[in-house]
Protein backbone atom coordinates (compact mmCIF):
# COMPACT_ATOMS: atom_id res chain seq x y z
CA UNK A 1 0.00 0.00 0.00
CA UNK A 2 1.58 3.43 -0.95
CA UNK A 3 1.78 6.22 1.96
CA UNK A 4 0.30 9.21 1.87
CA UNK A 5 2.25 12.24 3.14
CA UNK A 6 -0.63 14.91 2.34
CA UNK A 7 -3.58 14.56 3.99
CA UNK A 8 -6.00 15.78 1.41
CA UNK A 9 -4.98 13.32 -0.67
CA UNK A 10 -5.29 10.96 1.29
CA UNK A 11 -8.84 12.07 1.73
CA UNK A 12 -9.69 12.52 -1.66
CA UNK A 13 -8.25 8.71 -2.65
CA UNK A 14 -11.05 7.64 0.19
CA UNK A 15 -13.60 9.79 -1.54
CA UNK A 16 -12.59 8.50 -4.77
CA UNK A 17 -15.30 6.00 -5.33
CA UNK A 18 -18.30 8.65 -4.91
CA UNK A 19 -16.02 11.11 -6.82
CA UNK A 20 -16.06 8.66 -10.06
CA UNK A 21 -19.79 7.89 -9.60
CA UNK A 22 -20.61 11.45 -9.43
CA UNK A 23 -18.23 12.22 -13.01
CA UNK A 24 -20.40 8.82 -14.49
CA UNK A 25 -23.65 10.88 -13.88
CA UNK A 26 -23.13 13.94 -15.26
CA UNK A 27 -24.45 14.92 -18.46
CA UNK A 28 -21.46 16.00 -20.27
CA UNK A 29 -20.34 12.45 -19.89
CA UNK A 30 -23.31 10.96 -21.46
CA UNK A 31 -23.69 11.24 -25.41
CA UNK A 32 -27.02 12.53 -25.33
CA UNK A 33 -28.09 14.28 -28.99
CA UNK A 34 -31.82 15.25 -29.15
CA UNK A 35 -33.38 14.69 -32.75
CA UNK A 36 -32.95 18.57 -33.54
CA UNK A 37 -29.08 18.29 -33.45
CA UNK A 38 -28.84 15.22 -34.47
CA UNK A 39 -31.01 16.00 -38.00
CA UNK A 40 -28.90 19.36 -37.83
CA UNK A 41 -25.49 17.09 -38.18
CA UNK A 42 -27.02 14.10 -40.55
CA UNK A 43 -27.63 17.76 -42.73
CA UNK A 44 -24.46 18.78 -42.08
CA UNK A 45 -22.41 15.83 -42.95
CA UNK A 46 -23.87 15.15 -46.20
CA UNK A 47 -23.72 19.08 -46.97
CA UNK A 48 -28.03 19.21 -47.39
CA UNK A 49 -29.62 22.38 -46.71
CA UNK A 50 -30.40 22.63 -42.29
CA UNK A 51 -34.16 22.23 -41.02
CA UNK A 52 -36.12 25.41 -41.73
CA UNK A 53 -38.58 25.26 -38.73
CA UNK A 54 -41.40 27.80 -38.79
CA UNK A 55 -44.03 28.65 -36.01
CA UNK A 56 -47.50 27.88 -37.91
CA UNK A 57 -48.98 29.35 -34.85
CA UNK A 58 -49.44 29.98 -30.64
CA UNK A 59 -52.61 28.81 -29.04
CA UNK A 60 -53.75 29.86 -25.91
CA UNK A 61 -53.15 32.02 -22.70
CA UNK A 62 -49.73 33.50 -22.39
CA UNK A 63 -49.37 31.19 -19.07
CA UNK A 64 -50.51 28.38 -21.03
CA UNK A 65 -49.26 28.92 -25.08
CA UNK A 66 -49.18 26.01 -27.59
CA UNK A 67 -46.87 26.03 -30.44
CA UNK A 68 -47.56 24.30 -33.28
CA UNK A 69 -44.58 24.34 -35.29
CA UNK A 70 -43.29 22.52 -38.71
CA UNK A 71 -40.01 21.62 -39.78
CA UNK A 72 -38.94 21.29 -43.87
CA UNK A 73 -35.67 19.18 -44.51
CA UNK A 74 -34.20 17.91 -47.62
CA UNK A 75 -32.77 14.33 -47.01
CA UNK A 76 -31.66 11.86 -48.83
CA UNK A 77 -33.68 8.39 -49.78
CA UNK A 78 -32.94 6.00 -51.59
CA UNK A 79 -30.04 8.37 -52.92
CA UNK A 80 -31.93 10.83 -54.04
CA UNK A 81 -32.57 14.39 -52.67
CA UNK A 82 -36.41 14.25 -51.06
CA UNK A 83 -37.87 17.34 -48.99
CA UNK A 84 -40.08 16.36 -46.28
CA UNK A 85 -42.04 17.73 -43.83
CA UNK A 86 -43.34 17.02 -40.04
CA UNK A 87 -45.57 19.13 -37.59
CA UNK A 88 -46.06 18.73 -33.76
CA UNK A 89 -47.04 21.03 -30.67
CA UNK A 90 -45.91 21.60 -27.33
CA UNK A 91 -46.08 23.92 -24.82
CA UNK A 92 -42.32 25.24 -25.83
CA UNK A 93 -41.19 25.88 -29.10
CA UNK A 94 -37.97 24.04 -28.59
CA UNK A 95 -40.21 21.15 -27.73
CA UNK A 96 -42.69 21.47 -30.42
CA UNK A 97 -39.58 21.61 -32.90
CA UNK A 98 -37.68 18.66 -30.80
CA UNK A 99 -40.69 16.55 -31.38
CA UNK A 100 -40.50 17.74 -35.08
CA UNK A 101 -37.15 16.53 -35.38
CA UNK A 102 -37.88 13.38 -34.00
CA UNK A 103 -40.59 11.95 -36.70
CA UNK A 104 -38.27 13.11 -39.53
CA UNK A 105 -35.68 10.72 -37.67
CA UNK A 106 -37.76 8.16 -37.35
CA UNK A 107 -38.69 8.61 -40.82
CA UNK A 108 -35.43 8.46 -41.91
CA UNK A 109 -33.48 6.23 -39.30
CA UNK A 110 -31.21 9.19 -37.53
CA UNK A 111 -30.22 7.85 -34.06
CA UNK A 112 -31.21 10.36 -31.63
CA UNK A 113 -31.28 10.45 -27.81
CA UNK A 114 -34.96 10.73 -26.99
CA UNK A 115 -35.86 13.55 -24.34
Amino acid sequence: MQDFNDKSLFETSLNMPSLIKKIENESILKPTKNAKNALQEYCDKRRLPLPEYSVISKEGSDHKPQFNVEVCVAVLISEKNEIIRASASASTKKRAEILCAEKICTQVKIDYTPI
